[in-house]
This record gives structure tokens, sequence and C-alpha cells, in this order.
């Protein structure tokens, strides 16, 4: 009899223990689906657009063709994460009354007569996105990028000046790379705020249009 009631009492015990473990453990997980960024379908081999670019720009070219391929196919929803290397800022969309898909391209040129070409990337009527040179080991570095509310012009020597648009007046720099080197050093600057228009028109005359500006070969990027 007392080995009975042993028995009962262990079997008693051993599914209290099965329940207390069965409780604790973690509910199983349930499946989430990622949500899904549209991209575009590019061609295997790169287009013979990029052929005037050395090699190792074609990456941040490639970023260049796909933002245009999903303004293209209107996948609005994905554009703020498809900048990618080009060093854009922002849609370029307010650059062209026409519009810029057949607009948006590049040019090389060794704007500092080093022997390292650049890469601009740029609208056909001459407006800067982005400018890029080369590292001594032939990686892309991004130098400055503008926007519509920082234009930038490329003299024949090589000066780049900005004028850009802030809250409480406008801004106007000038720039230069130099030789061998993997950033802009800045000239000048002047704040609007501190001088008359008159005085900063003068100046905007004198730096910002030039009258020889950098002649450059537009290769648009869907061609």
């Amino acid at each position: 009899m007392q080995n009975t009631k042993a028995c009962f009492f262990a079997a008693i015990l051993c599914i209290a223990l099965l329940a207390l473990c069965a409780c604790g453990s973690p509910a199983a997980p349930e499946e989430t689906t990622a949500p899904t960024i549209k991209t575009p379908t590019l061609p295997i081999q790169y287009p013979a657009s990029y052929k005037a670019a050395p090699e190792a720009y074609w990456p941040v070219l490639n970023d260049l063709l796909k933002f245009v391929c999903l303004i293209r196919d209107d996948s609005w929803d994905s554009i703020d994460m498809l900048y990618g290397s080009t060093g854009i800022v922002e849609t370029p969309g307010a650059f062209s009354d026409d519009g810029f898909l057949h607009n948006l391209g590049y040019a090389i040129q060794d704007i500092n007569n080093d022997g390292v070409p650049e890469l601009l990337l740029l609208a056909k009527d001459g407006f800067m996105l982005s400018l890029f040179t080369l590292r001594s080991d032939d990686k892309p570095v991004l130098l400055d990028s503008y926007s519509v509310r920082s234009h930038a012009n490329l003299a024949a020597d090589g000066e780049i000046s900005v004028l850009s648009f802030t809250g409480t007046g406008r801004f106007l720099s000038s720039y230069i790379l130099r030789k061998d080197a993997i950033k802009l050093t800045l000239l000048t600057e002047f704040f609007e705020l501190y001088m008359t228009e008159e005085d900063f028109h003068a100046l905007c005359e004198a730096h910002y249009n030039p009258p020889n500006l950098m002649k450059l070969d537009f290769i648009s990027i869907e061609q």
C-alpha cells in the first residue's frame, strides 16, 4: 500500500514539474516579413556612358543611374535611400523646368592639372550636384555637394565659387583643390549680413560669375 501511495505521489510530482517547465518556455516568435524596397533592374553590362570615366568612378555612376531609374519608375517612396555614393543631397527635380531624367549626367575633368581626373555630377545646364576626386589607392572621395540652396560655379583656373542661401542672408565662398589633395582648400568667404548689398553684388560678379567658366563635356547617364 505504501509503495502504491509513493508511486501515486511521484506521478503527481512529475506532472507538476512538466507543467512548470511548459509555463516557462518562451513562445515561438511570430514570422515577420521585412519591408521590400523597390530597386531598379540595371543592365548586366555597364552602359556605354560609363566608358568616359575611370573605372574607379563606376560605382558612383551606377548609383546615379539607379537614382534616375527610380525617379523614372515613380518610386518616390524609396528615393531618400538611393542617393547612394552619389553625394547628392536632395532630389534635383527643381534644376530643370522640363524635368531632369534626360538631363542628369556627369563630366570628367582634371580641374587642378595634377594628372588625377575629377568626377562632376551635374545637370545638362551645368548645375553641379557633387564633386569627387581619387585617392592614391583609386578610391573616390567626395569633395563637396551642392543643391538649390548652394550653387557652385567652376572657373577655368579651377576655383570653385559657392553661393549659399541661409535664413539670414547669402553667403559667398570660394575654394580650390590643390595638387594631390583629397579635400578642398577655402580661399575666401563673405557674408551678406556684414556689408552693403551693392558690395556683396560686386563680390558675386567678381567671384561667383567669372567670365571664364571651365568647359565641361557633359555626358548623359542614360545615353
